[in-house]
């Protein structure tokens, strides 16, 4: 598995028995790391660009 993918079975098992949700082995760490990523990409390409002009 790769940074891009998300493993939603492993993720609804650790829901279903009640598992942390956040945290460094919680259920929803790799969408909220990729989310936060996908954010701070954009902020970035944001900066360059403005930067370009």
């Amino acid at each position: 598995m790769d940074n891009l993918e998300i493993d939603y079975k492993k993720a609804a098992q650790q829901l279903r028995s009640g598992e942390a949700l956040f945290g460094k082995d919680g259920a929803l760490a790799p969408l909220l790391e990729r989310i936060l990523n996908s954010a701070l990409e954009g902020e970035m390409d944001a900066h360059l660009s403005e930067e370009e002009r």
